[in-house]
């Protein structure tokens, strides 16, 4: 199995796009996780009643390098026929020219010893390969894709952007499997004495859901309840502020009466002391 990475469309071309081979998986591992609530209950039992699922998250650890040592790079599609972009030249296999003309080609090697043919020259593929801009360009792309921001060109500015990517699952060149809806949230590159050009790195990813905001007409039977509940709630108003207007009203009566009450046993007093 190999696998390649993919980001963007060519049906959006104002939005980035790409598509990266892994020459070599080393490991790739999935993981599907969740929590559930606790509640301990008498003589130390435990109790759940919800189950939170966590994002699936995805694990890649592989291998880029310079030089394809197959010719699958250059034959896996993604959906929109788009090719890889780190695809590089497939070194040819060492062969020998043939400076044996005429008959003599023919003759087997037992005669052929005694009759002077010629030496043959071996073809060896010796282009350079010393071009590492696949490693900048990979490694700037990868970045690129976690920087969670984009150029607007219609307002001149940098812009929040999340980046979806997906996996591509190949068996041999043939897409064995897609897993869409994936945010990379961690990217590192190794490099020591044994790595030489080769680009060593390490992903994780995240299979998100995005919850985006909508405006949505009210229906006319709820704009109508609402306005008649509201009419119930200020008729209400009005009869409590009535109520708290007549309040002063009553606490004047209640100091009348004490009033007189007051005076009466003023008068009380005075007729035990021997007063009018």
């Amino acid at each position: 199995m190999t696998i390649a990475i993919k980001w963007g469309s060519t049906d959006t071309p104002d939005e980035p796009s790409g598509f990266i081979y892994l020459d070599c998986v080393t490991s790739y591992a999935r993981q599907h996780r969740g929590s559930v609530t606790r509640h301990p209950v008498d003589r130390g039992a435990s109790i759940t009643d919800h189950f939170t699922p966590e994002n699936p998250v995805y694990e890649i650890s592989g291998i880029i390098t310079g030089v394809d040592l197959s010719d699958i790079p250059s034959k896996i599609r993604d959906l929109d026929n788009q090719g890889v972009l780190n695809q590089k030249t497939q070194p040819q296999p060492v062969s020998f020219n043939q400076t044996n003309t005429g008959l003599l080609q023919f003759l087997p090697d037992s005669i052929g010893q005694f009759f002077d043919v010629g030496t043959p020259q071996p073809i060896i593929d010796i282009e350079a390969r010393t071009d590492l801009s696949f490693e900048i360009l990979v490694a700037d792309l990868l970045e690129g894709l976690m920087s969670g921001e984009k150029w607007s060109t219609k307002n001149q500015r940098l812009e929040s952007n999340v980046q979806l990517v997906e996996i591509y699952e190949f068996d041999g060149v043939n897409i064995r499997d897609i897993t869409d809806s994936l945010v990379i949230t961690n990217f590192s590159i190794h490099e020591d004495d044994s790595t030489g050009d080769a680009l060593f790195l390490d992903l994780t990813l995240e299979k998100v859901k995005f919850v985006t905001l909508e405006k949505a007409q009210v229906p006319n039977d709820v704009i109508a309840a609402t306005k008649k509940k509201k009419g119930k709630q200020d008729s209400t108003s009005k009869k409590v502020d009535s109520g708290e207007a007549d309040a002063p009203k009553a606490e004047i009566e209640d100091e009348s009466v004490l009033s007189k009450g007051a005076t009466n046993f003023s008068k009380g007093i005075g007729t035990l002391l021997g007063g009018d």
